[in-house]
């Protein structure tokens, strides 16, 4: 298993920097006996890949994710399995505005052009997702994972960027604006 991401933030619960870990491969990790810290937060099992042919089958996803989430912010409840694992999923026609995909693995998946306003993506692995023209606008992107995730002509307007590092993301070609344009990160001053 993965080990949790070394930096802390103040502004983040355990809970929340729980969810920053890398999705586990393969089976269910034991969990860490020995840290009273860790052992307060139960170790899931990572969903199969979840397979989307229609807004239910997405809001299923969505609705065990939320149980899934409530157990790691109340960890004296019952184990409960549900992480979303959406990789490669493609999300283009479906409604994802408002959603909380806190700690979901959206790795790979197609989300360009989607309507996204306001969605909680805390500790989500975006890595290598489509992004392109996604409404991103007030989205909670707080320490995603987002190498090689392509975000040209995402409208970020409001969105709050914490703890990202946007290096490794496709931002822009060479004859395109920025797409960050009235996001703010805390690590950096606003424009």
């Amino acid at each position: 298993m993965a080990e949790v991401t070394p930096k802390r933030r103040d502004d983040l619960t355990e809970a929340e920097e729980a969810l920053q870990e890398d999705e586990p491969q393969g089976q269910a990790a034991a969990p860490a006996p020995t840290d009273k810290k860790k052992a307060a937060l139960p170790e899931f099992q990572v969903s199969e890949i979840a397979t989307i042919t229609c807004q239910d089958d997405l809001d299923a996803v969505v609705k065990a994710h939320q149980g899934w989430i409530a157990n790691v912010f109340d960890p004296k409840a019952e184990t409960v399995s549900g992480r979303a694992n959406l990789k490669g999923a493609d999300l283009r026609a479906y409604t994802l505005e408002g959603l909380n995909l806190s700690g979901a693995n959206l790795e790979g998946a197609n989300l360009q052009g989607v309507e996204a306003t306001g969605i909680n993506l805390t500790a989500a692995n975006l890595r290598g997702a489509l992004l392109q023209a996604a409404n991103l606008r007030n989205a909670r992107l707080t320490r995603v994972k987002i190498d090689g995730a392509d975000l040209r002509g995402a409208d970020l307007t409001g969105a709050t960027l914490l703890g990202v590092d946007l290096s490794k993301a496709i931002m822009k070609s060479a004859d395109e604006p920025a797409p960050t344009k009235g996001a703010t990160a805390a690590d950096e001053p606003a424009p």
